[in-house]
């Protein structure tokens, strides 16, 4: 194994850490948080605040970084991002050893906030820097990445579960936010700079030495990606969906201790479990799914099984021999694949649209280097910005606003209709990349010094 080999695998590997302890706490903050703050006698407006301030501080700090896309500032957004990330995860799971009241409530939301920003930094460049080593592979990294975060999510209430028969479930936040810390540290001295020229082997497709100045100076900007018709309706859809985990994160473990009668804080950990297990299968196929052109089918079975996932609240009096137990069960499993199988093919369709319709000439292997991580650092941070919004919306308006004062039922109905309707826009854009896609005739192919404004294929 050479030196870039090796440098390549350290920039996978510290991209692998940041992915599968978030995804550890996430998935021990949904199980045992809202549980321990309602028992402090908290209600679902300051619950839901807590976890919305994350995806807003996450949000807002993703959407100063689109302006600040240069390729060569990934090593440091990746380690800053774990730094910040660390820290406040560690102090995160001290809250816990409070008691309840307006100290717990506000140290939660600051913390909270913290940990958004440092998550935005980190997540608008581990695909973009680690895709940089490896340029034809990126339906298999985001996905190898996501794998990761989905192995953390499933081992976060198994785990927390025990420590909270020794020492509290804060445990698993205090060791990951430590570890984040510590790598983070690390990479600061010992990861690589990025950056790069178009390659030697596909100079030849450009025909003279102006258009090869000119493929050389072009990168995807900003305005690009607002310009980008099927960009705009993905992240619409993505907003909607995107809210179904923060809904998950917020509500559903107060739903089932409090409404399913299920009578202790671990078997709740143990139901979620099942969620965190759907997502990793999810995660785990999603590499092929996207390299085998299958994308928009992930997304249309997404946009079918969401709305499902939250109407099943109403069935459970249809079929009282199932139980509750295995009632839970079957919701959580089925947001949790939703949660999952929505990652890389959407990432991916909104990366492969920009790229295609920016290229010149017609042909993404013209592109250098710069300017294919270029548009991973606009798309990861806009991808972040969605995220955030859809989350912010998921866990404070529909988990908590709504919740506390329209009850569970009725917020659970609105928000099956709202799941329905975003998939309007989610058709439109997947129609529009069929389209184009058909409609790209083999002739054009043929000539690499034609442009080309077809739309990502599947």
């Amino acid at each position: 194994m050479n030196k870039n080999h090796c440098l390549a695998f350290l920039v996978l590997l510290f991209g692998i850490i940041g992915e599968f302890f978030d995804g550890l706490t996430d998935s021990v903050y949904s199980a045992y948080y809202p549980i321990d703050a309602r028992e402090k006698n908290t209600n679902y407006i300051p619950i839901g605040f807590v976890r919305a301030v994350y995806y807003f501080g996450w949000g807002i700090c993703a959407g100063f970084l689109v302006f600040a896309n240069c390729p060569r500032h990934a090593k440091y957004f990746l380690t800053v991002g774990l730094v910040v990330m660390g820290a406040s995860t560690a102090c995160f799971g001290g809250v816990a050893y409070t008691d309840g009241g307006a100290p717990y409530i506000a140290m939660s939301v600051v913390i909270s906030a913290i940990m958004g920003v440092g998550a935005a930094v980190f997540y608008c460049a581990d695909i973009p820097y680690a895709t940089h080593f490896y340029p034809d592979h990126v339906g298999k990294i985001a996905s190898l990445l996501q794998f990761f975060y989905g192995l953390g999510n499933l081992l976060g209430p198994f785990l927390g579960a025990l420590f909270f028969l020794a020492d509290g479930y804060p445990v698993p936040f205090i060791v990951a936010g430590s570890v984040e810390l510590l790598c983070g540290l690390i990479g600061i001295f010992t990861l690589p700079s990025i950056g790069g020229q178009i390659s030697d082997e596909h100079r030849g497709l450009l025909d003279s030495e102006e258009s090869l100045l000119e493929v050389q100076r072009r990168k995807p900007s900003f305005k690009d990606l607002l310009k980008n018709k099927n960009i705009i309706l993905l992240s619409i859809f993505q907003i909607i969906i995107t809210s179904l985990p923060a809904f998950r994160d917020t509500a559903m473990a107060s739903f089932i201790y409090e409404e399913l009668g299920v009578t202790t804080m671990q078997k709740v950990g143990y139901m979620f479990i099942v969620s965190s297990i759907m997502y990793f299968v999810a995660a785990g196929i999603n590499g092929k799914i996207v390299d085998k052109g299958y994308s928009g089918t992930a997304l249309t079975v997404c946009m079918i099984l969401a709305p499902i996932s939250i109407f099943l609240i109403y069935l459970r009096h249809l079929f009282p021999s199932l139980g509750v137990y295995w009632f839970g069960l079957i919701i959580l499993g089925v947001q949790g694949l939703v949660h999952g199988l929505s990652f890389a093919p959407m990432y991916y369709l909104m990366d492969s649209s920009l790229l295609q319709d920016f290229a010149f000439p017609g042909d993404l292997s013209t592109l250098t280097v710069d300017a294919k991580v270029a548009s991973k650092m606009l798309i990861s941070p806009w991808y972040c910005v969605t995220r955030g919004i859809g989350r912010s919306i998921g866990s404070s308006i529909i988990a908590g606003i709504l919740i506390q004062y329209t009850g569970f039922y009725i917020t659970a109905l609105a928000y099956t209709c709202l799941l329905v309707l975003c998939a309007i826009p989610g058709y439109w854009a997947l129609y529009n990349l069929k389209s184009a896609r058909e409609n790209h005739s083999p002739a054009s192919e043929q000539r690499p010094s034609q442009p080309s404004t077809s739309a990502a294929e599947e």
